[in-house]
């Protein structure tokens, strides 16, 4: 979203962009540019270098992360639900080695006396 901001302030139509960055097609790039295609490295490297360039701010993966999760909503809503899922199952597992810490010390306590 972000590149079409870029591309219309600065007045750069998509085909001269889409041939100053290596994209085969204006279409592909139109793509890019509303985060239904995620773009290769290379092509994302030129992209912030050639914005960089022109200005005033580059374009960066970040910003093509943004359009693409936001074309992907349902992408978006699973990485999400992935991650609370991760860190429920972390702080859970903390939690048990927590309480066998103390079991362990309990046994050594009436082990000694």
């Amino acid at each position: 979203m972000r590149l079409i901001r870029w591309r219309q302030t600065n007045r750069i139509s998509s085909r001269v962009l889409s041939d100053m960055v290596g994209v085969k097609s204006s279409g592909t790039l139109s793509r890019i540019e509303r985060g239904e295609h995620w773009p290769r490295p290379e092509i994302v490297l030129a992209i912030e270098m050639v914005t960089g360039m022109i200005g005033p701010a580059p374009v960066t993966a970040d910003d093509h992360a943004d359009a693409w999760l936001a074309c992907h909503p349902q992408v978006f809503r699973r990485l999400t639900a992935e991650v609370r899922a991760a860190m429920q199952a972390r702080k859970s597992a903390e939690q048990r080695t927590e309480t066998d810490g103390e079991e362990c010390k309990q046994q050594e306590e009436a082990e000694s006396d």
